[in-house]
């Protein structure tokens, strides 16, 4: 499957905290789908933490779920390395979470190189309520000595 075009700065633009750089991502999606992400890429950054912020309560359910992963797809666009923990169920797999209540992932790689193109692979199981909030990407300078 191809990826769609990423999202503009306009829409997911950088905000600026204390030295790191953050970009959101609005997702309102009742299938599976590829959320690509879009950030400017500074040689010496890598992600430092991803997040999800539901806009409203995704209740417990151990059928009706969404899977997420966030994915390398490189610079053709066509791969798909997994960049955070599979086995952190809260994390990988969405449901039990408070509206407005922030969900950090478990990262398993942080570095989205010059020309590659990162993306959330979300794909539901069942018949889940829609996944709809901010995916929140928090950047910071890769420290080299």
């Amino acid at each position: 499957m191809a990826l769609p075009p990423p999202l503009s700065m306009g829409t997911n633009g950088p905000r600026t905290l204390a030295g790191l750089v953050q970009y959101a991502v609005s997702v309102n999606i009742s299938d599976t789908a590829l959320v690509p992400v879009a950030y400017a890429i500074d040689g010496d950054q890598v992600i430092d933490r991803v997040s999800f912020i539901p806009d409203a309560d995704l209740a417990a359910n151990g059928t009706d779920y969404w899977t997420i992963q966030l994915k390398n797809a490189g610079t053709a666009g066509t791969g798909d390395a997994e960049m955070m923990a599979a086995v952190d169920t809260r994390a990988s797999s969405l449901d039990g979470l408070s509206e407005l209540d922030a969900e950090d992932f478990t990262l398993t790689a942080s570095s989205v190189n010059n020309g590659e193109v990162a993306f959330f692979d979300c794909e539901k199981s069942a018949n889940p309520n829609n996944l709809s909030g901010l995916f929140v990407i928090t950047l910071k300078r890769a420290v080299t000595y």
